[in-house]
């Protein structure tokens, strides 16, 4: 267990990336401890496990006036409502009456910064994710491992629900509430999205966020760790020249590539970037 970030996470470090992929198909044939597991690449260990619109921001701290944040986040949201007929061709499957966590996963897919951290549930795309950055050479890349049913069993606590179907009451008040202004402010939240677009789609990615964008995520990851288990646990890989060229080959047989994860012409051309990154490693 470390404290090398403002939370205590388990930790495993892997020097080889056979071992790593052995582990992890190990866990996944774990079928009752691998439901509700999903997971999420870093090409550098150190990085904060931030939303960008928290990594932008001048600070961590709590905006003097909390409404401002709450308020442009509103105002993007209805910004892209309102440009949505623009790009029917890319995204015939949503509209203005689309949910607010399908809208805000479009703006988070596309560059624009929100309060969402993406994930997979497939950690070899994660880790795909980890090991393509051609900008970062040495030291250690990380998965990270994080369990959605220790969220839901906390929140169940944290807000004393006592329904009959307590998770599916928590995941329908995750998706319907996370733009009542600070309603639900301390607990975290996750979605799946109700249709996704092409790209969380192909990436078999959900999401998770703070319930109010006051909360800095990190801030209340520490809620969610019990006596007995960690929210969170980090895999390091070594970053090397063998380990790049195996997951390489890997990822290939298993159909990873940026070509399917971000379809079209851009995804197509950082293919070729990646092969020539992992020949030339």
């Amino acid at each position: 267990m470390t404290k090398e970030h403002k939370f205590e996470h388990d930790e495993e470090i892997f020097e080889n990336w056979i071992d790593f992929r052995n582990h992890i198909f190990g866990e996944l044939d774990d079928t009752i401890n691998s439901l509700g597991i999903v997971f999420r690449g870093h090409s550098n260990h150190l990085w904060d496990l931030q939303p960008t619109i928290y990594r932008i921001r001048k600070s961590n701290e709590v905006d003097k006036h909390e409404s401002i944040s709450f308020i442009q986040e509103l105002n993007d949201l209805n910004y892209l409502r309102r440009s949505l007929h623009l790009f029917t061709k890319e995204f015939n499957i949503v509209n203005h009456k689309s949910s607010n966590i399908d809208l805000l996963s479009i703006l988070q897919h596309h560059g624009a910064a929100t309060r969402l951290l993406d994930f997979s549930i497939s950690p070899f795309i994660a880790s795909f994710f980890a090991l393509t950055d051609i900008n970062k050479k040495g030291n250690y890349a990380c998965v990270w491992k994080l369990s959605l049913k220790l969220i839901d069993e906390v929140n169940k606590f944290l807000l004393n629900i006592e329904d009959n179907d307590p998770y599916n009451f928590l995941y329908n008040l995750y998706n319907s509430d996370i733009l009542v202004h600070n309603k639900h402010k301390k607990i975290i939240g996750y979605s799946f999205l109700e249709r996704p677009s092409i790209r969380p789609f192909q990436q078999k990615s959900g999401f998770i966020f703070p319930m109010s964008i006051d909360n800095n995520l990190e801030n209340l990851i520490p809620q969610y760790n019990t006596q007995n288990n960690k929210l969170l646990t980090k895999y390091k890989i070594r970053i090397s020249e063998e380990n790049i060229q195996s997951a390489f080959k890997d990822f290939s047989k298993m159909n990873i590539s940026f070509a399917n994860l971000f379809p079209g012409l851009d995804g197509f051309c950082k293919d070729i970037l990646m092969r020539q990154y992992a020949d030339w490693y």
